[in-house]
């Protein structure tokens, strides 16, 4: 039996509007990784930025449940019709399987997006603390109360920690 994909909207919870389109196999945890993005600068994170800024977050409706083998001719039909109905997309691509970067393009995004985050003293400190954590936690170092305070953190200052919001 082939695994199941899901073609999934995120939509304004203010107005029910669909606002993006995307793939998942899990989308419970894809939902989760779209709220804990923080330093993408695309359309998307920007608005689900400034939904948190009025204590909302975006609604995420499953649109169709697909196959694995399927599932890029069934998001580029699920955004074509919803641009069809009239909705403003932040998608930054017409869907389905999107054309590989080359490896010289993302190294230059690395070293770009880098010197972003490590452009002052605090920020270097804060990404060489933020990049020792991770470490203890995929080792397992990390004790239960110091998650909770991690998750708390992430709470309150997502830009600095939201990474550790799904601990």
């Amino acid at each position: 039996m082939a695994k199941a994909s899901y073609i999934y909207a995120l939509c304004d919870p203010r107005s029910g509007g669909i606002r993006y389109i995307g793939k998942s196999n899990n989308p419970a945890q894809r939902y989760k990784q779209h709220m804990a993005e923080m330093r993408r600068d695309y359309p998307l994170y920007r608005w689900i930025a400034k939904l948190r800024k009025e204590k909302v977050s975006p609604v995420m409706r499953i649109l169709c449940e697909c196959t694995q083998e399927d599932w890029a001719e069934h998001e580029i039909m699920a955004i074509d019709a919803a641009k069809a109905e009239g909705a403003v997309l932040l998608n930054v691509a017409v869907g389905g399987v999107q054309p590989s970067c080359p490896l010289e393009v993302r190294q230059s995004n690395g070293r770009s997006n880098a010197k972003k985050r490590v452009n002052t003293a605090d920020k270097k400190r804060i990404y060489e603390i933020k990049r020792a954590l991770s470490q203890l936690l995929k080792q397992g170092y990390v004790s239960e109360d110091t998650k909770k305070k991690m998750r708390y953190a992430a709470f309150r200052a997502p830009k600095l920690f939201g990474l550790w919001a799904n601990i």
